[in-house]
């Protein structure tokens, strides 16, 4: 089970370089990739199973995590080929993807603190091109998301049944029900009608 994760929140074109991208694929997309392929041998000869933990931001890229959402999509790329690479030796891979969850890498106050820690290091015309104001609506946007945050027990049975399932799903999604409306639709309508409908499911 590849579970370790780091969150980073900012815009893309915030803090200095590409330092956040490359530590958040490092953690989140490289430490599952390095750890999953030490273990293959043993895998394909017990027919085990990797089960990896991706999040909603692997399927729905969302403005102002785009870091964090590259390394989810990263790894759901690496993740749906392994599936296929592994499915002639009986070897199992399996995605498990929580939306917003009370836990550790959710905790408000730090996301904030990181938030004001990057738009520190970004260049002045950075600054003055997005003005402060951008920085507390993001803020408000992560706030009203954690608002709705959910139980993680919920998460941990998607886990188990993940684990110890016969026949498991190639795919747990956990997520409240906006969340799952959100996905769905990223699915059918126009990009630029559902770019605007999720403007507005985000600021609710």
């Amino acid at each position: 089970v590849n579970n370790a994760g780091v969150f980073h929140a900012g815009f893309a074109e915030w803090g200095e370089g590409v330092d956040a991208y490359r530590r958040t694929l490092d953690v989140n997309t490289l430490g599952a990739i390095r750890v999953t392929r030490k273990y293959l041998p043993l895998l394909r000869q017990s027919g085990g199973r990797v089960v990896n933990v991706l999040s909603f931001a692997s399927r729905l890229a969302i403005d102002g995590y785009s870091a964090y959402c590259v390394s989810k999509y990263a790894l759901l790329a690496f993740n749906d080929s392994l599936r296929r690479e592994m499915f002639r030796f009986g070897v199992k891979v399996i995605s498990v993807e929580p939306s917003c969850y009370r836990t550790p890498i959710a905790q408000l106050e730090a996301v904030n603190r990181l938030q004001d820690k990057v738009w520190s290091e970004s260049s002045q015309s950075v600054r003055e091109d997005n003005g402060i104001e951008s920085v507390e609506n993001s803020k408000s946007s992560y706030a009203r998301q954690v608002g709705r945050a959910r139980d993680p027990n919920e998460v941990v049975d998607a886990l188990i049944r993940a684990v110890i399932t016969e026949e498991p799903d190639v795919r747990y999604q956990c997520s409240g029900i906006l969340a799952a409306i959100i996905v769905s639709f990223a699915e059918l309508l126009p990009i630029c009608v559902f770019d605007s409908f999720l403007a507005v499911c985000l600021s609710v």
